[in-house]
């Protein structure tokens, strides 16, 4: 409906009618939902470059040939259920939904986006599965050490937190007043701009003011509707400048969703985390902060008091989680390039050469079961239940050969001895 919606506009349909004679020497697509678009490749005989502000789906992976391992981590799509070492029974189930979900991309979600395509482009335009196969890089918006790490084909390049302010806007006054008289220090909550804290469940909401009320220090909310009723600890706005508020001296933890570009801000400025993860990629994102020791993890929907007060307090009180922020925010900074000026020089090099083909993968090009082996693992197992089938019988009737004998033997014997 949106792709639609898109090739409908009046003053689009001006910029790649065939008359138009719009000239563009690259095209940059966004990875997660607009595929039916990639025929303006075709239309404007332009390279493309892919974006995704989060990690990339399977269906993206296997698009430019990386490698598809249904049960890694990095795979946020699979949202709890991915992991090392997991059971067997857990791991088929991983490996039916992730190639189930990938069988239900090339053959019904792609075509529908091809559909699309070709009636406003063209019947001639190339698929759009071709297209997106013939991308020039991709640019994912995360880097190795607030995701899992996993292995990228040489046009996938990775980076982050090239979004973080180098200026930082003031506090608006009344803000500033509040966090500068945290004397104990404030705790900042926000649940990101998808997840609204004015639409948790009253429970929820009752809750969280309970606890904050119980809490030495401040809280600063970030809640979009009034609260009348609030503890004086409490500060709520419907919007916050959250870089500057993490920036702030005072601030002992952050509250958050598990948004990816929260969590970079947050390492930006060493700030614990506490993650309450919703949806999308936000179990991924919690998970890995959760593994390399700053963050805690809660479950919103299951989330009762003492749980969720016994973890603020632990994490303001144990030094060893801004101890360990601090060190991982060395580690990210320590980067011989600026992620900007990184990623502006390859869409440069890019229109220089109109693509870049030499970085495409070659495993693009072969069928699912062969990038895997799926085929040479098939072979194998028929081989070996074969030889294992043929060798039981083979047992089997020497055995049965063998007992024969013996009792042809032994009834002779006693036939000789009557």
């Amino acid at each position: 409906m949106m792709i639609r919606d898109i090739f409908e506009d009046r003053n689009f349909k001006k910029i790649y009618a065939p008359e138009s004679n719009e000239k563009f020497d690259l095209i940059i697509f966004e990875l997660l939902t607009y595929q039916g678009l990639y025929g303006l490749a075709a239309r404007f005989d332009a390279p493309i470059i892919g974006i995704t502000s989060l990690g990339l789906l399977s269906t993206a992976h296997h698009m430019l040939g990386n490698h598809i391992s249904t049960s890694h981590e990095s795979l946020w799509e699979l949202l709890n259920d991915s992991g090392v070492n997991l059971p067997f029974w857990k791991r088929l189930y991983n490996f039916y939904r992730v190639w189930y979900n990938l069988h239900w991309y090339y053959n019904y979600y792609l075509p529908a986006h091809d559909e699309i395509s070709k009636r406003y482009l063209g019947p001639d335009t190339p698929d759009v599965a071709r297209i997106g196969e013939n991308m020039s890089i991709a640019f994912v918006a995360q880097n190795h050490y607030t995701s899992f790490v996993r292995p990228h084909v040489p046009n996938v390049m990775t980076f982050g937190a090239f979004h973080v302010e180098k200026d930082l806007k003031p506090l608006p006054e009344d803000l500033r007043k509040f966090l500068d008289g945290a004397t104990d220090g404030f705790v900042y909550v926000s649940l990101g701009s998808n997840v609204k804290s004015k639409l948790l469940p009253k429970r929820l909401k009752d809750m969280f003011l309970k606890v904050f009320s119980k809490l030495s220090q401040r809280v600063l909310w970030k809640f979009e509707d009034d609260l009348p009723e609030k503890p004086d600890n409490v500060f709520v706005s419907n919007w916050l400048p959250q870089e500057s508020v993490l920036n702030h001296r005072n601030i002992k933890l952050f509250v958050y969703q598990g948004g990816l570009q929260s969590t970079e801000e947050a390492v930006h400025y060493a700030v614990p985390l506490l993650g309450l993860p919703v949806l999308g990629d936000q179990d991924y994102q919690v998970k890995k902060m959760v593994s390399i020791g700053v963050a805690k993890r809660l479950e919103l929907l299951e989330l009762n008091q003492e749980d969720f007060q016994s973890s603020i307090q632990e994490m303001i009180n144990d030094k060893g989680y801004k101890e360990r922020m601090v060190k991982l925010k060395a580690l990210v900074r320590e980067n011989p390039y600026d992620p900007m000026e990184y990623a502006i020089w390859w869409i440069e090099y890019v229109i220089r050469h109109k693509g870049a083909p030499h970085l495409r993968s070659s495993t693009i090009d072969e069928p699912w079961y062969q990038r895997t082996d799926m085929d040479v693992v098939a072979f194998l197992a028929i081989a070996i239940f074969i030889v294992v089938i043929t060798v039981l019988r083979l047992l089997y009737i020497l055995l049965i050969t063998g007992y024969r004998l013996y009792q042809s033997l032994l009834i002779n014997k006693k036939k000789k001895l009557l």
